[in-house]
């Protein structure tokens, strides 16, 4: 019984972790939870062969042509962007609309793409990898130029099957001791 429990705390520490979520520390959504940190999937300071400028075609053409056509279609365009700092270390969040799959940011010079694996209601993103150039972070000390969305398809465990998949593990678990101890 003592093995079988803490199987149960192992298991409720691992949904513990992954559940763990930024939170805003500033600004007027200050205690906000803001899900995880959206992936990094490519950076540019330009979208040739896509065209010059920041035209949401141009970003939709980039942003396909990094994650295969007909990935991503342009679904907004919101700026300017005010981002707020979060308790997680160099990671900042934006508020977003609708559902995008992807986002990029664009700041004077660079566009970056992002795939929105946390929460929908906000991109979050990490200064870590993105290049010197981007020059964000720090309490909006510089400026997100335009955010651009695009519709695409993600797919995000949810909380609810995780939790199935480690009942049905400890079913087995609990059926094979019986049979031993039958």
């Amino acid at each position: 019984m003592k093995r079988t429990l803490k199987t149960l705390s192992a298991l409720a520490a691992l949904f513990a972790t992954a559940s763990q979520a930024g939170v805003i520390t500033s600004g007027p959504y200050n205690g906000t939870n803001v899900g995880s940190t959206d992936t990094l999937i490519s950076f540019t300071g330009s979208l040739a062969p896509c065209g010059p400028g920041s035209s949401p075609a141009a970003e939709e053409c980039w942003a396909n042509n990094i994650l295969g056509s007909g990935s991503a279609s342009y679904f907004t365009k919101a700026d300017p962007v005010s981002y707020y700092s979060t308790d997680v270390a160099n990671t900042f969040a934006f508020s977003l609309t609708g559902d995008p799959g992807y986002f990029i940011i664009k700041n004077s010079t660079n566009w970056a793409l992002f795939q929105n694996n946390g929460s929908t209601d906000w991109g979050v993103f990490s200064t870590v990898g993105l290049p010197s150039g981007f020059n964000l972070g720090g309490d909006n000390r510089w400026i997100i130029s335009h955010v651009t969305s695009f519709n695409g398809t993600r797919e995000v465990p949810e909380p609810a099957s995780l939790l199935l998949v480690g009942m049905g593990l400890l079913g087995f678990v609990f059926a094979r001791r019986r049979r031993q101890m039958a």
